[in-house]
């Protein structure tokens, strides 16, 4: 498409060696989580234009797209997922009431690096959020999880799906929110106020696939949220 250009990250990962050979196009930035001392880290990788930003030879007089090395050790986790869970936003306007300019909030890299850590410490996690014009404070305990990647990945969408979610001032018929069963089901289990968006499950409209529950809304994803975790084992 002319004058669009997009960011791209190629991985070629060894998975039994752990060696990673990383070649980027606009996107330098790569998540591990370190087994050996419970920290997620950022890497930077080498500097390259997003694709589509100049010309081909432009790109070969400057050594093309370079590739960067990377070697995961045992029980690391490389995180590899697009711009939606770090760039996701909620509008504060359901509570300042300004409509003419409204306040957004992002999810945010500290809350993405808070919530992998404790997933895997199964600790804790506390989520801030502007409900009816006061902070409140929303509780989420991993102390049941597996300390699995598919547990980390789990955290990061059902917290960005509650971190999205609002109650309706005057709940209508139509005000109600879809939510994935598997996001739903671990929400159940490790989210501690619960109740207070899924009190009210709305069964004529729920099946297998997902549920529905009244009284509730949701600011829209303002990106696509797509996550792989890969654990060197």
């Amino acid at each position: 498409f002319k004058g669009r250009f997009a960011a791209f990250t190629l991985c070629i990962l060894n998975t039994e060696t752990g060696e990673c050979s990383f070649c980027n196009a606009g996107d330098s930035v790569v998540q591990v989580y370190d087994g050996e001392l419970k920290k997620k880290k950022t890497l930077t990788l080498s500097q390259s234009p997003a694709a589509g930003m100049f010309p081909t030879d432009m790109i070969q007089m400057n050594g093309g797209f370079k590739v960067s090395p990377l070697t995961l050790k045992k029980d690391d986790v490389l995180f590899l997922y697009t711009d939606g869970i770090e760039e996701a936003k909620r509008t504060c306007t359901h509570f300042s009431g300004d409509s003419q300019n409204p306040e957004t909030e992002e999810f945010s890299p500290e809350r993405v690096t808070e919530i992998i850590e404790n997933v895997y410490s199964r600790g804790t996690f506390t989520l801030k959020k502007n409900i009816e014009g006061k902070i409140t404070d929303l509780h989420f305990d991993f102390s049941t999880c597996t300390s699995s990647s598919e547990d980390a990945v789990m955290a990061l969408v059902s917290i960005e799906k509650v971190f999205r979610l609002y109650k309706a001032d005057t709940p209508s018929q139509t005000d109600h929110v879809k939510v994935d069963r598997t996001i739903e089901a671990f929400l159940k289990e490790h989210f501690l106020e619960y109740n207070l968006y899924f009190a009210s499950p709305d069964e004529k409209l729920s099946d297998s696939s997902y549920a529905y529950f009244n009284g509730v809304l949701e600011d829209g994803q303002y990106d696509d949220i797509t996550i792989i975790a890969i654990k060197k084992l």
